[in-house]
Order: C-alpha cells, then structure tokens, then sequence
C-alpha cells in the first residue's frame, strides 16, 4: 500500500514455533524431548513444542531476543503453534490441559513468557498468538499479557453468517474477553480441496463484516481462493475490500453493481447463474463439501447454457469478453 494512500500495517500472524523459531528441522534429532510427546505416534514428534519444556523455553528466548536484537523495529511477533493439531501430551502439559480445558493453553504459556521477557526493551512490540484449529478455544482461566493480543482463525461453513454460527460467536467473544486490544481475524473464503469449483457465497462477506466492526476487531486476513479462474475470485476481492472500508454497505448492491461492470451485456445472464447458484446452494467449506451435495445436472446444464449466452453476448467487448469466459471455468470444472 503506497505512503500516499496511507502505507501499510503488516501484522505478524503466520505459524511460527517449530518453523521459524525452535525449528523441528535444527533440533529434533538431539532434542526430541523438545517436542510434543504423542503416545500413540511413537512418542515424540516434531509437529508442536513442549511448552512445558524449560529448556525449549529458555531456546525460545534466545532466539527472538537475537531476532529482535537484529530487527528493533519490529512492530508484531508471532508466537503461535504449527499447522497441526498435535500438541503435546506429555504429564505436564496434559495437567494444563486438565486445568484450562484447552489446548490453547499451552500455546499462552509460551506467547505470555515472550510478551514479559520483551516488555521493557520493546515497549511498541506486541505479540500476535494464532488461535486455529485445535487451539480455536479460549482457556478457562488464563489471560493474556498485555502486550500479547489474539488472531482468531476457525475453519468453518462459510456460506451460513457467522452471527449464525453459534460456536464460532462464542470463541471469538471468549478472545475478546481476555485479549488485549487489538484483536485480529484470519477468516476464510476459500474451497481449499478445489478453488474452481463453484463456491457461492460470496453474500456473507459484508454481514460479517458488520459482525467483526461491532466486536471491535482491528484488522484481519482474508483467505481467498488463488488463481485466476477461481470461482468468482474477483467479485469476493471486491466485496472483502469495500466492506471492511464501509461495513454497513449492502452486500447484495455491490454484488449487483460488480456483475454489472465487470459483464457489460452479459450481466444480465451472469447475475441468473449466480442466482440460480444461491438458490440451490447447501453449507460450503474449506475443505470438502462437494458440489455434487447440492448442484443438481439440471442446474450445471443451465448454468452453462446462460455462460454461453454470456459470453456470446460479450463477444465485442474484450474485457468483458475475458472475465465472462474466466467465470465461466467453475461450471466446466463441476461438469467434468
């Protein structure tokens, strides 16, 4: 984002303990017992830290105090688990558990040990722990330092709103409770099994956005599908970017407003498919939750026949012409 329209804020939310700091790759071989004991998958392995451990502690320290040493104007750290939902279940760290009812636990206890040892040198240094997957659910007593806040990211249907949503309210309030402003989002929009598959559900984006801007979340990342022939991809970076710039913009207008600029005389066709599309559609998720659960043969082969049309009627038109035919790759992937 250039200075002149406002520069950016780049907040440090990635999965960090056991790939940048404490790396499984370094020490694992000497150091097994660093890592997460797992009974049933040969005792140790290296896909979480034993937080429990104070020799990983101690080597945690070391290491983002050389990290900060080498870069003083660091605004966010993550401390945050791996991609993965085994996390240690040794004596110590299961007596945690016992006690916050929460795997989430055992990623504060590292988080918070980081938030006091940079305090007093860093005193503009926030630390950033991401609450995903296994640990998406707030401990039972614990709270954060105050210089350790929360990036709330749970892997969920998203075509149903999240007021909706009656598990994912109740964790992302219960960050908010014991969170120190501010509080993050990493939300998700996304089939990650198939990014061209139709996936129509872009209308929820502007109701959640309401939903974050009343619970005063700062910021937040979205996770899109990638590639140019994903599933209406641009229409979600539309609405992603003029929602969190104006919440209370009505979805469905700007849905209308970018099939109609981006289509040109094949709007109207479009907008009947997309319809169509949301009339039929059943939960859709990250990951799963095939097309075949609620896109009928019937409606495949009216889709294509209104994208055809579409792109008949944009024929004229290259830019038109070009984004039609890119919208129309997700019903040739469903039809394949």
């Amino acid at each position: 984002m250039p200075d002149e329209w406002g520069g950016k804020v780049q907040v440090d939310v990635g999965e960090t303990l056991t790939r940048r700091w404490v790396k499984s790759k370094e020490f694992f071989k000497d150091h097994p017992e660093w890592y997460a004991w797992r009974e049933k998958e040969t005792n140790r392995v290296p896909a979480q830290l034993c937080t429990s451990n104070p020799e990983v502690l101690a080597q945690l320290d070391k290491e983002v105090l050389e990290y900060l040493k080498a870069h003083p104007d660091t605004k966010t750290l993550s401390i945050s688990g791996n991609d993965s939902d085994k996390y240690c279940r040794c004596a110590a760290c299961r007596k945690v558990i016992a006690t916050e009812q929460a795997d989430s636990a055992l990623l504060m206890i590292a988080a918070n040990r980081i938030g006091k040892l940079v305090a007093k040198d860093y005193p503009d240094l926030r630390v950033v722990m991401l609450a995903y997957w296994a640990t998406e659910r707030p401990p039972q007593t614990m709270t954060f330092e105050p210089n350790v806040t929360v990036c709330f990211a749970k892997l969920r249907d998203f075509a149903t709103p999240i007021a909706k949503n009656q598990h994912y309210m109740d964790n992302m309030r219960g960050w908010k409770k014991i969170s120190q402003p501010p509080l993050y989002i990493w939300d998700y929009n996304a089939r990650f099994s198939n990014f061209i598959l139709p996936s129509p559900a872009a209308e929820t984006i502007g109701p959640n956005m309401r939903v974050y801007r009343d619970h005063g979340i700062a910021g937040m990342v979205a996770q899109l599908p990638w590639g140019s022939l994903a599933d209406w991809v641009d229409l979600r970076c539309w609405l992603w970017g003029r929602t969190s710039w104006d919440p209370d913009v009505d979805s469905n207008r700007l849905i209308d407003e970018w099939i109609a600029g981006a289509c040109g005389k094949g709007a109207p066709l479009m907008k009947a498919s997309w319809d169509l599309l949301l009339s039929l559609r059943k939960g859709i998720g990250p990951y799963g939750c095939g097309t075949e659960k609620w896109l009928t043969p019937q409606a495949i082969l009216e889709c294509h026949d209104l994208q055809n049309r579409a792109i008949a009627a944009t024929a004229e038109d290259a830019r038109t012409h070009a984004q039609v035919e890119k919208l129309s790759a997700a019903m040739l992937c469903a039809m394949v």
